[in-house]
């Protein structure tokens, strides 16, 4: 039953994403046309603000989200009530907090924005329909992550999806007839308060005790949580800045315009990175129930699974971004203007590389709850991220800021990497470097070829060269792996326990 819900969680989450991502593009396009590059810049850096912010979250929901595992492996109703009535709580706290410290930044908004030329009412206006929409998500989001931690995350996804292409449809026609990004917001707040009414609706109805309000959890437990949230905290803390710094930095530093015209491509690599991890998230809740079971062994064999997994999207999509997310960008969606020099696109590729390859030490270290012993390195990297990208910024302009995050990312997976293979997956880190050096390399010959080959392809249409390069970069680095980890043991694993599933699915079906 893992597996199949494994399955469905990243299947039904990959699919939506991808229609999500096409017609958020459509919407990108019509966004840009209609308000311009300033309201562009504005909406990727209040979007940043307000994910600064949200570091008030302390880490709670992933101390909580960790919690569940054991006691729904269990079927302990009583504990899981009692941890959610504390995440329901814990939550509406966090959001009324969130408001009231964008109130308060509200009067020197204009601090983080260089070179604007929007009136600063109408700006200050815009941030607390930002503010009010990430509160509310806080206030009606709890319900979430019971059915993340039940593996029954399609469920979610399937309702996020209809309002998504519900919600993007209609603020394309609010762009088109009215022009008014006001309205364009307000959209926002419905499609939020309505996705996490129905969730909390089916998951009420689905597990009835969640509407016993008054069970609390037992003193142990909350001690459990209490100490795991000092430690994320910390960590919450430097994620969040460092995640969320650059685009200030571009904005207060460099400018809004140029911030906006590099919000295109950090938006398109964002939506890939979400589509392919999407796919593969649906392994998180079963690798929590597999820690609940302590099988050390299936463990370390389902993470190694899971990092070649990775690795064979982080390969793919790091060539197929470097090449075709120019053309794209220039040729078909928008125009030459919104192009950014190579070098810049090669940096920011490279750092979606990296973005994959740490998901799987990121996200098993919190459902194996290790939460202390990874802050030193979260903390070398913030630092990093922040000294270097201010510096950069200043002496280099956009290239300085990515290459501080370049040089944090790597600096903090390799740290991370060793906490991780030593508390839980038990196995040698050596052996785990020498494997990122071996795919790196992989790449790279997998990347030369494809600079070699992609020039001779020319089909004189825009369009049909993107599908065409597109295929032929696929089809190169499909046939490398196949042809060099055929026999590996990860390889075999994907085959029988994914694709071969997969077909006698459609099959039976």
């Amino acid at each position: 039953m893992r597996v199949v819900n494994t399955l469905r969680n990243g299947i039904v989450g990959m699919i939506s994403q991808l229609i999500i991502l096409v017609t958020g593009f459509i919407l990108r396009a019509i966004f840009i046309k209609v308000l311009g590059q300033e309201i562009l810049g504005l909406n990727g850096l209040f979007l940043d603000i307000l994910s600064i912010l949200s570091v008030t979250e302390l880490g709670i929901g992933t101390a909580i989200t960790y919690s569940l595992y054991k006691p729904i492996f269990e079927d302990d109703v009583e504990t899981i009530t009692g941890l959610m009535n504390l995440y329901r709580k814990a939550y509406r706290f966090i959001g009324s907090i969130i408001f009231v410290i964008s109130l308060l930044i509200l009067p020197f908004i204009q601090i983080f924005i260089k070179d604007f030329t929007l009136d600063i009412q109408y700006i200050r206006f815009i941030f607390i329909l930002f503010a009010f929409n990430t509160t509310l998500s806080y206030f009606l989001g709890y319900s979430r992550i019971l059915l993340f931690a039940k593996q029954r995350n399609y469920v979610v996804l399937g309702i996020d999806f209809i309002a998504k292409i519900t919600l993007t449809i209609t603020q394309a026609l609010v762009l088109i007839y009215t022009k008014n990004f006001i309205l364009y917001l307000a959209l926002n707040i419905i499609y939020t308060l309505s996705t996490n009414l129905i969730i909390r609706y089916i998951a009420r109805k689905d597990y009835p005790y969640l509407k016993n309000k008054t069970i609390q959890i037992k003193e142990s437990i909350k001690v459990d949580i209490l100490r795991n949230i000092k430690y994320l905290s910390i960590s919450t803390i430097i994620s969040v800045g460092v995640l969320g710094t650059d685009r200030i930095i571009i904005s207060s530093l460099v400018g809004i315009t140029i911030l906006g015209v590099y919000s295109n491509y950090a938006l398109i690599i964002q939506q890939v990175q979400l589509l392919f991890i999407s796919l593969l998230n649906g392994v998180v809740a079963s690798v929590g129930n597999l820690l609940a079971e302590g099988d050390k062994d299936k463990i370390q064999r389902i993470y190694n699974v899971y990092h070649f997994a990775y690795f064979l999207i982080a390969s793919f999509t790091t060539i197929a971004l470097y090449v075709l997310l120019t053309p794209f960008i220039k040729n078909i969606w928008l125009s030459p203007e919104y192009e950014i020099a190579s070098v810049l696109v090669a940096v920011i590729v490279f750092n979606s590389y990296l973005h994959f390859m740490r998901q799987p030490v990121w996200q098993i270290q919190s459902t194996a709850g290790i939460f202390k012993h990874y802050i030193p390195f979260s903390i070398i990297e913030f630092v990093l991220n922040l000294v270097i990208s201010i510096y950069g910024a200043i002496y280099w302009g956009l290239l300085g800021v990515f290459l501080g995050t370049t040089i944090a990312y790597m600096v903090s997976w390799v740290g991370q990497a060793w906490i991780l293979n030593k508390y839980v997956i038990h196995a040698s880190i050596s052996r785990y470097y020498l494997k990122q050096i071996e795919y790196i390399g992989l790449m790279l010959i997998e990347f030369l070829f494809v600079l070699w080959l992609i020039p001779k392809i020319d089909l004189n249409n825009a369009i049909l060269n993107f599908i065409a390069q597109g295929f032929i970069i696929f089809g190169i680095t499909s046939l490398v792996h196949i042809l060099i980890y055929h026999r590996a043991e990860e390889f075999k694993y994907l085959k029988a326990q994914v694709f071969d599933k997969f077909l006698r699915r459609i099959k039976q079906s």
